[in-house]
């Protein structure tokens, strides 16, 4: 057998495998995110996201892009945490236990979307499908997060897309 070929069915063995994907995290194999920037930066980028479940249920999902962003100093994990149960709707940021996002143009502007700032920086999560099988959930994600500077005189943004394919 080819090398491509072996390596597939090394992947659908590994996602066949509950026991193997609940205790990895959602990354290679396991998960496919990416996301886009715009407004005052552009750019694209490939990420990883982590999940974490709390005893009560809820799901942290934690997205950091796999390379620096083309035009950011610095970019924090986006983070959000749903509460169970995970469904197939549109979460505001009001609806999510915790949401936030944080960036740093390489000109030293800081741009956020925190619960502090809710009413100018939000991030939305749409859970586009789930799937439930032997106590996995498998499900795809948009991700959509308006960045504001601190300054309320400051009109200026940026505007995250992430989309996600994972499992939690």
């Amino acid at each position: 057998m080819s090398i491509k070929i072996l390596a597939a069915l090394a992947s659908l063995a590994v996602l066949a495998s509950p026991v193997a994907r609940a205790e990895d995290p959602a990354t290679g194999a396991d998960s496919n995110c990416s996301g886009d920037i715009s407004g005052a930066v552009a750019a694209s980028f490939n990420c990883t996201v982590k999940m974490k479940k709390a005893a009560d249920g809820t799901v942290t999902f934690t997205v950091t892009p796999n390379a620096p962003v083309k035009g950011l100093k610095s970019f924090a994990p986006a983070t959000f945490s749903i509460k169970p149960p995970v469904s197939v709707q549109t979460y505001t940021h009001r609806d999510l236990a915790k949401a936030e996002a944080q960036a740093v143009t390489s000109a030293g502007k800081k741009y956020h979307a925190t619960g502090q700032l809710a009413d100018r920086g939000d991030i939305e999560v749409e859970v586009v499908s789930v799937e439930h099988q032997r106590g996995i959930s498998i499900g795809m994600l948009r991700v959509h997060a308006h960045l504001v500077p601190a300054a309320a005189k400051d009109a200026s943004e940026i505007q995250l897309n992430v989309n996600i394919l994972t499992n939690w």
